[in-house]
C-alpha cells in the first residue's frame, strides 16, 4: 500500500445554502441523494466553500476518484436560478482536475496511476472512466440486492 494525499476544494457560484459533499474511490458515487442513498459517501456538510483533505493508503495502479454534493447545476424548479458549485480535486502533487459546474448530478471524476513509489501520473485523453463496466455492475448489483430483499420480505429464501 501506498499513501497519496487528496484535496478537494469546492465554492458556491450560485448556491447559497449549505450541501452534502461525497467522495468515492474506486466505486460510483450515486447520484441525486447519495447521502441517503450511500451515507458512508458523505465527507461534510458545508455551504459557500468546503475543503476537504485526507491520506488515502492504496495498491499501485489505476484508481478513480469521485466527488459530488448536493447543489443543483440545472435552473432549480422552486428558486427559479442554479444552486451550483465550482470544484477541484488534486491527487498528490501533480494531478488535478477542476469543473465549474459539479452537483448531484455532474461529479467530478480523477483518474490516476499510483506508482509503486508513491508517484502519481495523470492518465491523459481519457473522457470516460477506465472502469466503464464499474455502472452496470453496480446497477445489476442493486437489481439483485432490491429482488434478495423483497424475496425476504415475501418469506422467499434466498438462492
Amino acid at each position: 500500500m501506498v499513501s497519496v494525499p487528496v484535496k478537494i476544494s469546492a465554492e458556491a457560484t450560485t448556491d447559497r445554502y449549505p450541501r452534502h459533499h461525497g467522495m468515492t474511490v474506486d466505486e460510483l458515487l450515486p447520484q441525486g441523494d447519495f447521502h441517503l442513498k450511500q451515507p458512508s459517501t458523505v465527507i461534510g456538510v458545508a455551504g459557500g466553500r468546503f475543503d476537504y483533505e485526507t491520506e488515502l493508503d492504496l495498491k499501485p495502479g489505476i484508481h478513480i476518484i469521485e466527488y459530488g454534493n448536493g447543489g443543483f447545476c440545472k435552473v432549480h424548479s422552486a428558486t427559479g436560478t442554479t444552486l451550483a458549485w465550482k470544484a477541484m480535486i488534486q491527487v498528490g502533487d501533480n494531478v488535478e482536475v477542476s469543473s465549474p459546474c459539479v452537483d448531484r448530478y455532474s461529479h467530478l471524476i480523477v483518474q490516476f496511476f499510483l506508482g509503486p513509489k508513491g508517484r502519481v501520473r495523470s492518465i491523459p485523453g481519457l473522457r470516460k472512466p477506465l472502469i466503464p463496466k464499474l455502472k452496470l455492475l453496480t446497477r445489476i448489483k442493486g437489481i439483485f440486492t432490491h429482488q434478495r430483499n423483497q424475496n425476504l420480505r415475501e418469506g422467499l429464501k434466498p438462492r
